[in-house]
């Protein structure tokens, strides 16, 4: 897993994904959208 407290930001889908391919785990992802502040 990426370093996470460094200056890069990481989306949530980056994350989840190395996660998943680190893990050798193969599963779909679904986009769903945030509302409220999560957006900003």
């Amino acid at each position: 897993m990426p370093d996470l407290a460094g200056p890069r930001a990481y989306g949530f889908d980056e994350l989840i994904r190395s996660y998943l391919r680190a893990t050798g785990r193969r599963r779909p992802l679904l986009r769903m959208p945030m509302g409220g502040g999560a957006t900003a």
